[in-house]
C-alpha cells in the first residue's frame, strides 16, 4: 500500500512532469468560469441573441447531411489548431498561444450556461451533447497550446546571445509536428463523436 508521503511525492512529481498542461487547464477552466458568469451577468439579452446560434436544431440520417455538420463541428476548433501551429513558429507567439484555451472556454462556459437556463432538458443537453465534444477538443488544444508555447519558447532561446541551435530544433520540430497530426486527429474525432450523438438523441431536445 503506498503510504500519504508516497502519494504526496507521486502528485509533486506529475505537477513538475505537467506542469504547463495543468496551467492550461487552469485557463480553460478559468474561461468556463468567465463565460458562464457573464451570460448569469446578462442571461435577458444574451439568450436571446444567442437562441439562433444554441438552440437545438434537428439532424436528419441522411449521409449528406451527417458530413455537412461534421465539417460545420471540425472547421472552427480547426481554425484554432492551426492558429496555434503558426504562432508556434513564431518567437513571441506564446503569450497569444495562452488566449486560445482562455477563449474556447468562454465560450464552453457560455453555452454551457445557455443550455443550464432552459431547465432540466438543458441540463442533460449538456451532458449528452455539450461535454463530450468539448472535452475532446479541449484536450486536443490543450496539447497544441502546450506545444505552440514550447516552440516558441524554443525558437525565443534561439534569439538570444550566444545561442547555440545544439543540433535539438530539427528533433524538436518532427515531435511538433507530429503531436499537431495527433491534435488534428482528436478534433476529428471530437467532430465525429458529436455528429453520432447528435443523431442519436437530437431527437429528444427538439
Amino acid at each position: 500500500m503506498h503510504t500519504s508521503g508516497e502519494w504526496r511525492r507521486n502528485l509533486i512529481r506529475f505537477t513538475v512532469q505537467n506542469g504547463r498542461l495543468l496551467w492550461l487547464l487552469a485557463l480553460f477552466l478559468a474561461g468556463v468560469q468567465i463565460g458562464s458568469t457573464v451570460f448569469c451577468t446578462a442571461w435577458q439579452p444574451l439568450g436571446t441573441a444567442l437562441a439562433p446560434l444554441l438552440a437545438p436544431t434537428p439532424l436528419g440520417g441522411g449521409f449528406g447531411e451527417a458530413v455537412a455538420h461534421l465539417l460545420g463541428a471540425a472547421a472552427p476548433h480547426f481554425l484554432l489548431l492551426l492558429l496555434l501551429f503558426f504562432l508556434g513558429f513564431s518567437a513571441c507567439g506564446a503569450p497569444l498561444s495562452l488566449l486560445v484555451p482562455l477563449f474556447f472556454g468562454a465560450g464552453t462556459g457560455l453555452t454551457a450556461a445557455y443550455h443550464y437556463a432552459t431547465g432540466l432538458q438543458g441540463v442533460f443537453y449538456t451532458a449528452l451533447l455539450i461535454l463530450p465534444h468539448a472535452l475532446f477538443v479541449a484536450a486536443a488544444l490543450l496539447i497544441a497550446c502546450a506545444e505552440s508555447v514550447r516552440f516558441s519558447t524554443r525558437l525565443a532561446g534561439q534569439l538570444l546571445p550566444h545561442a547555440t541551435l545544439g543540433g535539438g530544433l530539427w528533433q524538436d520540430l518532427k515531435l511538433y509536428l507530429a503531436r499537431f497530426l495527433l491534435c488534428g486527429g482528436l478534433l476529428f474525432a471530437a467532430a465525429v463523436l458529436d455528429t453520432v450523438l447528435r443523431m442519436m438523441f437530437i431527437h429528444h431536445f427538439v
